[in-house]
């Protein structure tokens, strides 16, 4: 087993630390995930793999204090970007409109844009991007 030592320890042997996270959405590591929380999902079954696509996924798995509630389907991946009348930000506004609809109080993504970050910032929904073993939070 390997592990890298970062943070103090780090510097006070030498190495230079990581750069700040500034981003919103931060990565999920161990956050203590209750309340009402989406994963966004190309399937719509409990344990199924983020899916890459960040607000475009087709599917949201919703949990409730960590129990497996169900899948809603995500309206906002329904819009044709290949249509020049749509835009992302019309993507985005959907999936932040269908967030607050559904009383959903944080959402994990495998990436998020730059504009969605500040958009879900801006409306306070709690996001995290997605990395590691997401699924060890779920029961």
């Amino acid at each position: 087993k390997r592990y890298e030592m970062g943070g103090e320890i780090a510097a006070f042997v030498g190495y230079d630390l990581p750069p700040e996270d500034i981003s919103y959405c931060k990565k999920y590591e161990d956050q203590n995930l209750m309340g009402k929380v989406a994963l966004g999902s190309q399937k719509e079954i409990d344990f199924s793999l983020i899916s890459g696509k960040g607000p475009q996924a087709k599917n949201l798995l919703i949990y409730e204090d960590k129990n497996f509630i169900g899948p809603i389907s995500n309206t906002a991946s329904d819009i044709n970007l290949e249509d020049p009348t749509n835009a992302l930000d019309d993507v985005e506004n959907d999936f932040i409109s269908l967030i607050q609809t559904e009383g959903i109080e944080i959402i994990i993504l495998a990436s998020f844009g730059e504009t969605l970050e500040t958009k879900l910032n801006d409306n306070n929904i709690i996001c995290y991007e997605a990395g590691g073993e997401i699924k060890s939070f779920m029961k």
